[in-house]
């Protein structure tokens, strides 16, 4: 399944830099010579009734929807929720963000409200932001993000929070759910230092549970490069939750769609009983 690419964002955050989202955001440390990253919500829609029942199921927003015609027509605006809520909260950690997609005069009014620490780019401008990116789009859109981007990604820390789904994004969807969607991302975007991250909670929670009173909520990730996991380790904890390594890429298969932690508010404890980590 083809999926256009002005219908998908990029996010990118930078101390470096790094990309995330369905369009691009960058975060640049406020301390330039720091190389350690320290680290938005969009505007909700209350009057789109797709959106708000997907809240009241808990859906992930760049992943759930009540069917295949509302997620082909809303694909684009959960995805902002999901990057607009991260940019939000590493804004308020004191991160410079980038956002785009091919269309950045669509994101103007998300940048307005997160501050002058916020940014509005094309894609490409995102991807040379900075040495981390996020990237959060329908699933079948990955494979082209890798091969258009594939030389402004190339050692960068790449944060993957997209899921497949076959209703959405084709058949490629089964596959990379047969494979687990962290070995098969690693396919579509080589040379990458790939996490996945962000991707088993939805952007409600994103947003309602940052920084809770009390224990936070932990977040799963996984990595083959330690140095990138360390990086999205930090990232987590600027957004306001609790990393919890999981292993390589090939363990993210353990908190993919449809696992027992997916979209699940758990503890960084109640997490590692969970999926019986030491």
């Amino acid at each position: 399944m083809n999926v256009p690419m002005q219908d998908a964002a990029t996010c990118a955050v930078s101390t470096p830099f790094q990309q995330l989202g369905l369009g691009c955001f960058h975060i640049r440390s406020l301390e330039s010579g720091d190389q350690q990253l320290r680290s938005s919500r969009a505007q909700r829609r209350n009057d789109d009734p797709v959106r708000l029942q997907a809240r009241r199921d808990g859906q992930h927003g760049d992943s759930q929807a009540l069917a295949g015609a509302h997620l082909s027509a809303h694909a684009d605006d959960r995805q902002v929720e999901m990057g607009g809520t991260l940019a939000e909260l590493w804004v308020r950690s004191g991160h410079e963000v980038m956002i785009s997609s091919r269309h950045p005069e669509q994101l103007k009014l998300i940048a307005d409200k997160l501050g002058p620490k916020a940014h509005v780019g094309t894609p490409a401008e995102a991807a040379a932001f900075g040495p981390v990116v996020l990237i959060s789009v329908p699933y079948a859109a990955t494979p082209q993000v890798g091969r258009d981007y594939a030389k402004a990604l190339a050692g960068k820390v790449v944060l993957d929070t997209g899921n497949p789904y076959p209703n959405r994004d084709g058949s490629m969807a089964d596959q990379a759910r047969a494979k687990g969607a962290g070995l098969s991302s690693k396919e579509f975007l080589p040379g990458t230092r790939l996490v996945r991250a962000f991707n088993a909670i939805s952007y409600v929670a994103l947003h309602d549970e940052s920084n809770r009173t009390g224990e936070k909520i932990g977040i799963p990730i996984a990595a083959d490069d330690t140095d990138a996991l360390n990086v999205a380790a930090d990232l987590v904890r600027d957004a306001g939750f609790d990393p919890v390594v999981v292993g390589d890429l090939a363990q993210a298969k353990r908190f993919d769609v449809d696992t027992n932690v997916y979209v699940k508010l758990m503890t960084a404890k109640e997490l590692k009983e969970a999926l019986r980590l030491r």
